[in-house]
């Protein structure tokens, strides 16, 4: 497993993350659907898990 290059979270209060779609070497990602694996954790040692499905996508020329 490997960390995105570049995230955003959104604001308090949004669900979600923004990701720019560069790879390391700053060329796009390949197009198609990722599964995506977050997993959060607090000081007091609570752990959640979450899993989804995403797709990447470029504008087509």
């Amino acid at each position: 497993m490997r960390c995105a290059r570049h995230t955003l979270g959104c604001g308090k209060g949004d669900e979600g993350v923004i990701r720019d779609g560069l790879l390391d070497d700053n060329s796009k990602g390949r197009v198609g659907p990722y599964i995506v694996v977050f997993e959060v954790f607090n000081l007091e040692g609570n752990t959640e898990r979450y899993k989804k499905t995403v797709t990447l996508a470029h504008r087509l020329n």
